[in-house]
């Protein structure tokens, strides 16, 4: 019962444990154990017709998964990935698969007209085709499409248990058109972005009696335009006669969609200076929020002129709740500006814009790491519904080098707090034993709990290039190795063993919204589920999921109870990061409560019953229906320190000796990042 409930924790090897010593670990639940808090599933294989290939009969098996983009997921564990397939009956075709919270499902394929193609009739098939899926479950499929002639692209829509319907496409002036009259017809699809309402806002060209670039809304089963280039009417920046806009992304990506229909795009005006402009639309109508030339808001201690110098620095990215991180060039520093210390991160909330870090200064808005040190180049900055930024960034100033110039910054309602730094094997570090660090900058994804998740290189004891890449996470105060190139990996979910050495770790880090809110695409669910592809030293493959044991506040130890020996670690202050008064309380709070891993325990209470299906019915995003079925009944095994833990009367004993020892601990900024 124990290894049958708890073997998909504990999948990786590489750790010094044995199939045996997993046992043990296991149902003892140890601290050791603990230090991997970590549940696999495979989704899709490599090399395989059966439970785990691509369900197309007797020796029909994936070739190359990932080959449009890498796999995603959203928040109720919905996985979406393409491959291209080999094997009987294939005739160098592909498609696009979901699977993760339900059955491995084929849901569009190449080169084929019927249920599974483009819907564009007879002799009209898919080429190439990937996508993803909102937190509602629909589908948008984006693919190329043969048989008009030429090269075609189109845009579909398929509802959660619905079919595929198409919803735009290129060299057409129809209803599938862009809606500029006759002779206009799309020529290429740019960004796309998707929330949980399923409306869906994308950029594209177009050309033939009219050339420009454009924005487009669906939703409601029609496509509109909202803005375009080459014109000063409706559809333009609405800043009078003449004013047009010029490019209305850097690249096509530069734009986000929330959930209330919101967009933030970054774009330039066709205009003779102070031309770059960063704005929001609910209906069309733009609000512009920050205009190259326009003051910044810079502290005027740092320096009292700051002006906005360009802002296709960092995409603008916005929340569910209308909130937007983006940045930008700025000037007025003086002596010694150039184009990488001259930049800004700012936050949009409730109408004013804050800056979060800027260059030029070691204070408040810096680094946090000395006198002298500063952000040498502020670049991309990430958002979640919490209204919590991430942003990676390079140093100077003293005791800066090649190896530790890197690092990792989050602000949550105050100055940024550092989180992660290359050339460290400290807290800061990767969390793998003295003399190994971060050798590169980690760019992480986000949820809406602050945690984040990361590929990075390491360096130092041990290391060479068969295992120097891991995929990383901060949940909580808690920092996990999911996976390390050079490991043996089970991709048996089943009681079986199938070891694997992992040669390649692929994560979605790239994308701007991978982690992001508004059903847009992500790697990284709200509950603590990633979803990666490894290749394997035999050249086989793999998509994969992996869930975080939610971190509990009050939990100082990490040991997945909060009980008497957190009390003590609080006393003693030993902790990843300085604890509070207020961490104190987290204790308090949650007195007694069992991390305890166990699938389908959405309450945290350490069995799976009836409060949890109740926990799901009003949340369905706290997990799998499925696991609480799997599991109803089964009760998580107690910690080995839940021996020390004291009576729920005794509480009040160690209440009282709080202020006792609260007189004689230090004092310090915490740096606690994404308690629940």
């Amino acid at each position: 019962m124990c290894l049958s409930n708890w073997r998909h924790g504990y999948k990786l090897r590489g750790l010094g444990f044995g199939l045996t010593a997993v046992v043990t670990v296991i149902c003892l639940w140890s601290v050791a154990a603990l230090a991997q808090p970590i549940t696999f599933d495979t989704i899709a294989l490599t090399g395989t017709d059966g439970a785990f290939g691509p369900g197309l009969g007797p020796g029909a098996e994936y070739r190359f998964l990932s080959t449009a983009s890498l796999p995603f997921l959203n928040n109720t564990g919905m996985v979406t990935f393409n491959s291209t397939l080999t094997g009987t009956g294939i005739n160098g075709d592909g498609g696009m698969w979901v699977g993760g919270d339900r059955p491995l499902t084929m849901v569009a394929r190449s080169g084929t007209d019927g249920l599974l193609g483009p819907n564009l009739g007879t002799g009209i098939t898919f080429g190439e085709v990937g996508g993803w899926a909102n937190d509602a479950g629909d589908l948008l499929i984006r693919g190329n499409v043969s048989g008009f002639g030429g090269f075609v692209e189109g845009l579909f829509l398929k509802p959660d248990g619905g079919s595929l319907n198409p919803i735009a496409r290129t060299v057409t002036d129809g209803p599938l058109g862009p809606g500029l009259g006759a002779g206009v017809n799309f020529t290429g699809f740019g960004g796309l972005r998707m929330n949980s309402n399923t409306e869906v806002v994308l950029h594209a060209g177009y050309g033939g009696a009219l050339f420009g670039n454009g924005f487009w809304k669906y939703a409601e089963g029609s496509l509109s335009a909202l803005f375009r280039t080459g014109t000063d009417g409706p559809l333009g920046p609405g800043l009078g006669p003449g004013v047009e806009f010029g490019t209305l992304v850097n690249d096509g990506t530069h734009f986000t969609l929330n959930a209330s229909g919101q967009i933030a795009v970054q774009g330039s005006l066709a205009v003779a200076g102070n031309n770059d402009v960063v704005w929001l639309s609910n209906d069309g109508s733009p609000v512009y929020i920050a205009r190259e030339g326009d003051q910044a808001p810079i502290d005027p201690a740092i320096a009292p002129n700051i002006t906005y110098q360009s802002l296709f620095g960092v995409a603008p990215i916005l929340n569910d709740s209308g909130q937007m991180v983006f940045g930008a060039r700025l000037t007025g520093f003086g002596a010694g500006e150039d184009g990488n210390r001259n930049r800004g991160i700012f936050l949009l909330d409730d109408g004013t814009v804050t800056a979060i870090a800027s260059g030029f200064t070691d204070g408040p808005f810096g680094p946090g790491l000395g006198p002298g040190v500063e952000f040498a180049a502020l670049t991309g900055s990430r958002i979640n519904a919490a209204g919590q930024v991430v942003f990676f960034t390079s140093l100077l100033g003293p005791g800066v080098n090649d190896d530790n110039r890197f690092g990792l910054w989050m602000a949550d309602g105050g100055s940024p707090q550092i989180v992660a730094r290359g050339g460290t094997d400290g807290p800061l570090g990767p969390g793998l034993g003295s003399g190994i660090t971060f050798e590169t900058g980690p760019f992480p994804v986000m949820n809406a709990h602050g945690w984040l998740a990361a590929v990075t290189g390491i360096s130092g004891n041990g290391v060479d290039s068969t295992n120097n890449n891991i995929l990383w996470t901060l949940a909580g105060d808690q920092r996990f190795v999911v996976v390390r190139e050079g490991d043996l990996f089970d991709v048996d979910p089943g009681p079986g063993e199938d070891l694997r050495a992992i040669s390649n770790i692929s994560f979605e880090t790239r994308d701007l919204f991978s982690g992001s809110t508004g059903g847009l695409r992500r790697s990284f669910s709200d509950s603590g589920l990633l979803t990666f592809e490894l290749e394997f030293t035999d050249n086989s493959g793999g998509i994969f999921t992996a869930q975080l044991a939610v971190p509990v506040a009050g939990d100082f130890n990490g040991d997945g109870i909060v009980d008497g020996a957190d009390f003590l670690n609080w006393q003693r202050g030993e902790s990843p990061y300085p604890l509070s008064q207020s961490d104190l309380a987290d204790w308090e709070a949650n007195y007694g409560t069992v991390n305890s891993q166990l699938a389908g325990d959405f309450n945290n209470d350490g069995s799976v019953d009836g409060e949890d299906f109740l926990e799901w019915q009003r949340d369905p995003s706290v997990g799998s229906l499925a696991d609480w079925e799997a599991n109803y009944g089964m009760v998580a095994p107690l910690s080995a320190s839940s021996a020390a833990v004291p009576e729920p009367g005794s509480l009040g004993l160690l209440a009282m000796a709080v202020a006792l020892v609260w007189v004689a601990r230090p004092t310090g900024p915490r740096k606690k990042v994404g308690s629940l």
